[in-house]
């Protein structure tokens, strides 16, 4: 579910909401567990100002919930919060730039997993981490 919001003070407000409720129907061995590797939710969003073809302001990420690694849900993946920043100006309809900041405050997470039947913890290593601080910069030009 994705929403745009108009605010006033030249504000516009943006989230992508993911809801998901898989999981397995009377299974012999895992009866009615959600799906492994699978967030139950995740949010990102964000609250720019925007005038004259410039705008700025501050991104994020939210995984409220921990989630199951395996099938008989052992392991979980911590949830996390991420925040960043953008910035970035469209000249006319040919030029544009962005500088963009993301995990500003270093967040250490997950960003993915393995899914698993059931986790060893001699052998498995399910977590797939998140980026640290990251800066993304970049020009457009269309004709």
């Amino acid at each position: 579910m994705g929403m745009t919001a108009r605010l006033p003070q030249h504000l516009v407000w943006r989230h992508s909401l993911l809801l998901n409720d898989f999981r397995l129907e009377n299974d012999p061995t895992f009866g009615n567990n959600h799906l492994p590797g699978i967030q139950r939710t995740l949010l990102r969003g964000e609250l720019l100002y925007r005038n004259n073809g410039f705008y700025a302001g501050p991104t994020f990420e939210v995984s409220p919930q921990s989630y199951a690694v395996d099938f008989a849900q052992t392991l979980y993946v911590d949830s996390y919060t991420i925040v960043g920043l953008k910035v970035g100006q469209q000249y006319d309809e040919h030029l544009s730039w962005f500088v963009e900041g993301r995990n500003l405050a270093n967040k250490k997470y997950a960003a993915g997993t393995d899914v698993l039947k059931v986790y060893d913890p001699t052998s498995d290593r399910p977590f797939y981490p998140g980026d640290g601080v990251s800066v993304y910069a970049g020009v457009q030009y269309r004709y």
